[in-house]
């Protein structure tokens, strides 16, 4: 309550001398209170500087910084789930060396010839799937570098346990 009242207080104490001005007209206080009161009432302040921000705004709008590299657009990789392609990296010696052989004879590799090796049977494998992507219309050096094949054979390649 005391607060209140010591607010109400103030605030009238901080009015008073603009009524006496205003009645008064002491040193053309009218004209200046109008002045404000109408140029407040226009906007014009806010039109100013809305104008010139709209003006800058068109100036530079078509130049920009250039994009930080957390910015910049970044390619987006499918994981081999959702290709249906199998990483040779996942192939390991347990698991896929029978899906190996059964992809490199279904692929025309004669069974004498299937690699001992799983590192030997993924190489033929990368070879083949390089050369098969050529014929699909891929450039020769894309072809080679990739690190997926797809799957032509019935083998199962069970890559999650």
């Amino acid at each position: 309550m005391y607060k209140r009242q010591g607010i109400i207080g103030s605030a009238i104490n901080r009015a008073n001398p603009h009524i006496t001005w205003k009645r008064n007209d002491a040193d053309g206080y009218k004209d200046r209170f109008d002045r404000v009161k109408s140029a407040l009432k226009e906007t014009h302040f806010s039109q100013d500087r809305t104008q010139s921000k709209r003006s800058k705004v068109d100036d530079q709008g078509s130049k920009f910084k250039k994009q930080s590299a957390n910015q910049e657009m970044k390619l987006q990789s499918k994981t081999a789930a959702v290709t249906g392609l199998i990483p040779y990296g996942k192939l390991v010696k347990a698991k896929h060396m029978e899906d190996l052989k059964v992809e490199l004879i279904f692929r025309g590799v004669p069974e004498e010839e299937v690699p001992v090796s799983i590192t030997e049977r993924k190489e033929l494998l990368k070879t083949l799937e390089g050369e098969r992507m050529v014929m699909e219309g891929m450039n020769h050096d894309d072809a080679f570098a990739l690190k997926t094949f797809k799957k032509q054979s019935r083998a199962p390649f069970n890559l999650v346990d």
